[in-house]
């Protein structure tokens, strides 16, 4: 099976590409072979790290160089959309393919990714897609649907050029998505009548407002649609993704969730394996499968919501479950209505994309678009652009720490009191 390490986007940090390419380079030769390494970034990039481009070049990389888009979207995802493009154009269907971002990913990835087959989707999906392998990605916010991990994941190039598909009407018809959600979104929401209803009320993660997270938690926790697209993110979670790498915690976790509800599974600090709390959005990043598993399987506590989650998913994880949405439309459409209203109401940020009733009219109102475009390639916007690399740096490098940090304090919570090795 033919495979390919996908670099995508700027170098920002010379460091750690480096550290990746030192990883390629010292893989066995059986490793090695059969491997293509890809690097897909803009024009002239290249110029400013001539000692990477001579590392790329040594090892036969090939190096794929296209103009920026003037168009920006939240997060750069067009532009990381583009790049991925790119390199699709160039690989066979069935590669295997790691992409990986060389400012702020892991280069150990290379060897995770190595001892990883791709696994077929399995037969009758009941909610089926235009994706043929399960994607393995490093993580997802639970609370938020497709707020998967888009920095490293490995995929079928097939598969992946599904992704480079996002329509120009996600910025019209859906609000707040997340750079992530839009990057995953295309093979997934247009066809979804539950999806399509759900980000039109969109909100997403809340950052440093504790009051103003706590009201969208509430309306969130109250609407039926919420809880079918819950529903719909654990089936699709289950049949499309796997995480990239061992899933050492998926074991332990599925037991352990049966003391929780689904509110505080979502939203609550929880320290267990495999979850973990984003100190500043007050939401939990999922890590492991067995988070999925025990929310499938209904091993949590009952609560309104946890009620809700269970009976959509009756309706939805079975044969048709796509007739089925079809034929809710209005009534999904009527429960979008609902909740974006009452998040306009509480939460406080102005209007969402929500379908509303007005007498014989049915009426969409207007929001600051959520697009900008250049302003020309002058030299500043090359200074804001070179200051927004040297950020981005910066935070990956701050992320780095807090990893280790959080690693170190779990590992001193595994000593015994006593101090020394268990026995």
């Amino acid at each position: 099976m033919r495979r390919a390490i996908l670099f995508t986007g700027l170098v920002r940090n010379p460091d750690r590409f480096n550290a990746f390419l030192d990883t390629i380079d010292a893989l066995e030769p059986q490793q090695r072979s059969g491997v293509d390494v890809l690097f897909s970034t803009w024009t002239g990039e290249l110029n400013a790290y001539p000692e990477i481009a001579a590392r790329l070049e040594a090892m036969k990389a090939v190096v794929l160089e296209q103009p920026p888009p003037k168009l920006i979207l939240a997060g750069h995802v067009l532009h990381q959309i583009a790049c991925l493009d790119l390199a699709c154009s160039l690989l066979h269907d069935d590669t295997y393919v790691l992409k990986i971002r060389s400012d702020i990913g892991h280069p150990p990835d290379i060897h995770v990714f190595l001892a990883s087959q791709p696994e077929a989707q399995p037969d009758g999906q009941p909610l089926p897609t235009a994706l043929r392998y399960r994607v393995r990605h490093r993580g997802v916010f639970g609370a938020h649907p497709l707020y998967i991990n888009d920095v490293t994941f490995a995929a079928m190039a097939g598969d992946l050029r599904h992704l480079a598909k996002l329509p120009y009407t996600f910025g019209l018809r859906y609000v707040r998505m997340a750079p992530e959600q839009l990057y995953w979104g295309a093979p997934f929401i247009v066809e979804n009548p539950v999806l399509d209803a759900f980000f039109r009320a969109n909100f997403g993660l809340i950052f440093h407002d504790r009051a103003q997270f706590s009201a969208l938690r509430a309306a969130l926790t109250d609407s039926p649609l919420y809880a079918r697209a819950l529903a719909v993110s654990a089936i699709l979670m289950r049949d499309g993704f796997r995480y990239l790498g061992n899933d050492p915690e998926r074991d332990k976790l599925r037991p352990l969730l049966r003391q929780y509800t689904l509110e505080a599974i979502l939203w609550d600090p929880l320290n267990l394996p495999g979850i973990s709390s984003h100190p500043t959005a007050f939401t939990n990043w999922f890590a492991s499968q067995g988070a999925w598993d025990a929310l499938l399987a209904g091993e949590y506590q009952s609560s309104p919501l946890g009620d809700r989650f269970r009976a959509a998913l009756m309706e939805y994880d079975r044969p048709n479950a796509l007739a089925c949405m079809r034929d809710q439309r209005s009534e999904l459409l009527s429960e979008a209505a609902n909740l974006g209203a009452r998040i306009e109401a509480t939460v406080r940020q102005g209007p969402l994309k929500q379908i509303r009733v007005a007498g014989n009219k049915r009426v969409i109102h207007e929001r600051p678009a959520e697009w900008t475009m250049a302003q020309g390639d002058t030299e500043y916007v090359r200074k804001l652009e070179r200051e927004i690399s040297e950020y981005r740096r910066l935070n990956g490098e701050m992320t780095d720490k807090l990893r280790q940090i959080e690693v170190a304090a779990e590992a001193a919570r595994a000593v015994p009191a006593g101090g020394g090795d268990p026995e």
